[in-house]
């Protein structure tokens, strides 16, 4: 023994130690290839992975909120998309507190069935709302000049509306469109 070990149990020890050298490092593989990290930091919105379960390449495995960032979706009637401008202003409420956010995206497609866009407006960081919850939102699109009546007091069904316009003592019937 003070002499040292035979070469050949020395050689045995030594391929042990490779070995096992191995082993750490296919383990450590397998430990880094088994971490997820999100290229940036953010809100997991929702999570499709589960624990144990093996992944492939492209499966989503959660949806984030790349920084925190939030929008909410919108839906605006196609009669008023022409007045809408990406950057524009809009005043979000929710629960009693108004925040701004701004259009950034305007879908280029209309609803057919309810003749609507999606609007996509980003809000700011510090809007107090989380994913999944409701707001209101508007949008200041300018001034018309119009004549309006109560609801009540149209009558008559389409294509036929009137309304009774009261000239001196007497009512009139008035069509309108």
């Amino acid at each position: 023994a003070q002499q040292g070990g035979r070469s050949e149990d020395v050689a045995i020890v030594e391929a042990q130690i490779r070995e096992l050298d191995a082993q750490m490092v296919e383990t450590q593989t397998l430990i880094d290839q088994g971490r997820i990290v999100a290229p940036e930091g953010g809100w997991i919105l929702k999570r499709m992975a589960r624990l144990g379960e093996v992944a492939s390449n492209g499966k989503v495995l959660f949806e984030l909120a790349k920084n925190g960032e939030l929008e909410l979706l919108g839906q605006v009637p196609e009669v008023r998309l022409a007045q809408l401008k990406v950057g524009q202003p809009v005043t979000v409420s929710h629960a009693g507190k108004t925040v701004q956010g701004r259009v950034w995206k305007i879908s280029p497609q209309v609803n057919e069935e309810n003749r609507n866009a999606e609007v996509r407006i980003a809000l700011p960081p510090n809007s107090g709302l989380r994913p999944g919850m409701f707001a209101e939102a508007s949008v200041e699109l300018g001034e018309t000049t119009a004549i309006g009546v109560p609801l009540e007091a149209v009558r008559g069904e389409d294509p036929e509306y009137y309304v009774f316009l009261i000239d001196g003592d007497k009512a009139k019937r008035q069509d309108v469109t």
